[in-house]
């Protein structure tokens, strides 16, 4: 534990009635030392009370996945930005042939943009009767401003003549993670289902309506976040991502 983090260690130990938090709390370099003041007697004292929570940028400007990230990583002692929050910077035509390029491609261009730590993910179904596409093309199936629903159409005209049992499929993702000087890390997860045989569900977004869970009889659309972060590919990835957080905040 560094000097500073010592001083915000015994600040936080000595002012805070309830002490029982600080053992999350100060976890190294996920915070900073924050300066707070107040006056007492007539005097203006600060003093270094708590931590400022490290920025992390999430590469996506897609609601239901920034959602889906918070969520999962809601304990992990970062703050959250998105794309929204950075209006000017435009990203690039994603042009690797893999999830896992693209994700660190879209990691790393940020990072040198912003100079902040980046969560990038890139993610798409594979169905075994179409040759693993949609894949990495998820996003444009049905064509470069294609929205979820003209997606969903192309996919269930293109798997109307499968029979159930050929209808197989995944979704895949891949998290990648990077730091400035630091380069880039991933970690990658994968969820098997089918597809079936028309929408269903309100919830989530992309293909879920038609990404059925044989073992729970539902689609993805149809369950609550909470459930889906229990079993989506993204959760998997990013509960693999966490772990990677929580060793290499300890250990250092």
């Amino acid at each position: 534990m560094n000097f500073a983090s010592r001083l915000c260690f015994f600040f936080h130990l000595f002012f805070k009635r309830d002490k029982g938090d600080y053992s999350i709390a100060y976890r190294r370099r996920r915070y900073l030392p924050l300066v707070a003041s107040f006056t007492w007697r007539g005097s203006s004292i600060k003093i270094l009370w708590g931590c400022i929570i490290k920025k992390i940028i999430l590469a996506t400007r897609n609601k239901g996945k920034i959602a889906e990230i918070k969520a999962i990583l809601a304990d992990a002692g970062a703050e959250f930005l998105s794309l929204d929050d950075l209006p000017d910077l435009h990203m690039p035509q994603e042009k690797g042939t893999t999830f896992k390029i693209n994700a660190v491609m879209k990691a790393r261009f940020i990072v040198l943009k912003t100079r902040m730590p980046v969560i990038a993910d890139d993610s798409g179904l594979e169905v075994d009767s179409l040759g693993m596409r949609p894949g990495i093309h998820s996003a444009r199936y049905a064509g470069p401003f294609a929205d979820d629903k003209k997606n969903i159409e192309k996919l269930l005209e293109d798997m109307k003549a499968k029979p159930v049992g050929n209808r197989t499929a995944r979704f895949r993702c891949v998290i990648a993670y990077a730091e400035p000087g630091k380069g880039e890390i991933a970690f990658e997860g994968a969820l098997t289902g089918e597809i079936a045989m028309a929408p269903k569900g309100e919830n989530g977004f992309g293909y879920d309506p038609v990404f059925l869970l044989p073992s729970a009889g539902k689609t993805l659309a149809e369950l609550t976040l909470d459930e889906k972060n229990a079993v989506s590919h993204r959760a998997l990835a990013l509960k693999k991502l966490k772990k990677w957080f929580d060793n290499m905040w300890n250990e250092n």
